[in-house]
């Protein structure tokens, strides 16, 4: 049996709180397509919220919304969500 001990360390990071006014997330995440927006530019998110998704059979990701806010812009390869409606 191996002997992983040697790897076994303190976590190296901290949690560190950053408030934003915008985020921009785009609509592919890694290998695979686009997801499809679920939002429209307007429309009041939450934190968590899904706001684009892959269709069934699809190679992507279901993107969340990182902030409460208003979706602002919805284009072929972002979705940005503002706290201040524009």
């Amino acid at each position: 049996m191996n002997d992983l001990t040697r790897w076994d360390h303190q976590e190296l990071h901290s949690h560190v709180d950053i408030d934003v006014d915008t985020v921009t997330l785009a609509l592919c995440q890694h290998a695979g397509g686009n997801s499809e927006p679920k939002v429209s530019v307007g429309g009041r998110v939450e934190t968590g919220q899904i706001i684009a998704e892959m269709p069934e059979g699809k190679l992507g990701s279901t993107i969340h919304s990182s902030i409460n806010g208003t979706v602002t812009v919805v284009d072929s390869d972002s979705i940005i969500i503002s706290r201040k409606a524009a």
